[in-house]
């Protein structure tokens, strides 16, 4: 699966988001912490990236076909909000869950599989899988 922050960057992240929720809106100090934050955000999708070229190389090198399951990742992770008359249930729980799909990097990888392997990668029905 793919790398995310390690567990001390994921306290300071933590750290950060109470501190930006304290802070002022529109001041230096709000500015600064939204730009620590993007710094480590960056570095986790920057770890995403650089294990999805490792792996796609990895694979393309290794096989000779490749089969990958057909997920609409766009579609997956789709806000659980309805409407003020019938309001999503479980909002936080599909919010973390579309965290979770976006983090693992499944989209991504598989785009880089069709670049790396044209005509070698198999898209699967993932139906029922």
């Amino acid at each position: 699966s793919a790398p995310t922050l390690r567990e001390p960057e994921q306290a300071r992240l933590r750290r950060l988001q109470r501190k930006l929720a304290r802070a002022r809106r529109g001041s230096l100090r709000r500015a600064k912490v939204n730009a620590a934050i993007a710094r480590l955000k960056a570095r986790e999708a920057d770890r995403r990236k650089d294990w999805v070229e490792k792996t796609s190389t990895r694979l393309a090198w290794q096989f000779d076909v490749i089969a990958v399951e057909d997920l609409n990742v766009r579609a997956m992770t789709r806000s659980a909000k309805g409407t003020r008359q019938a309001p999503g249930r479980n909002v936080a729980a599909k919010a973390g869950l579309n965290r979770a799909i976006l983090a693992s990097g499944w989209g991504q990888l598989a785009e880089r599989l069709e670049h790396k392997a044209p005509g070698r990668v198999v898209k699967v029905n993932p139906a029922f899988t």
